[in-house]
């Protein structure tokens, strides 16, 4: 008996494992975050913020990753038809991927900046810091946010730089 996947089931194969790696990066998170909670004195909210808030943000990534993979394998496949069979092009496998990657990094980003936001601005940390480590933190914050541009641009913009890239090839 063949098999015979169309080009949407493969990239909902691919968006429900990036869940499944949501899920396990959260409960990794959250257990090195609630470590923290035992290491220090004097338990602030901050502490205990840092520890719950990106955890939740990967969480709900996962869940609405999992819930939502048949219409973004949808929306990624607008012209392809219901039943066509999946073929192995290089052009459906680049849009799978830097869609991929682009929700990959858009899940993995947003932890580091609530967590980054929590510990430096509402700990207080800031002011008492040295102007060299508030300059260090907002060159993490401003890192944070390009990758969550970048990887805005890569899911929404996946057909559109393969186009590009392989016009760039063909030109070349």
């Amino acid at each position: 008996m063949e098999i015979h996947m169309v080009k949407r089931d493969v990239a909902i194969i691919l968006f429900k494992a990036l869940s499944i790696y949501l899920f396990t990066m959260a409960i990794e998170y959250f257990a090195d975050r609630f470590s923290n909670i035992f290491r220090y004195d004097n338990i602030t909210n901050a502490i205990i913020i840092q520890a719950i808030i990106p955890t939740i943000i990967l969480l709900v990534g996962g869940l609405i990753i999992l819930w939502l993979a048949p219409l973004f394998a949808s929306s990624i496949f607008k012209s392809a038809k219901p039943n066509e069979k999946w073929e192995f092009t290089s052009y459906g496998i680049q849009v799978i991927a830097f869609s991929t990657i682009g929700l990959y990094i858009l899940v993995n980003t947003l932890p580091d900046l609530v967590d980054t936001i929590v510990s430096h601005y509402m700990s207080g940390f800031l002011y008492w810091a040295d102007k060299e480590t508030i300059t260090m933190i907002h060159c993490y914050l401003l890192s944070y946010i390009l990758k969550i541009l970048l990887g805005v641009w890569l899911l929404v913009g996946s057909r559109g730089i393969v186009k590009f890239v392989n016009a760039m090839r063909r030109k070349g």
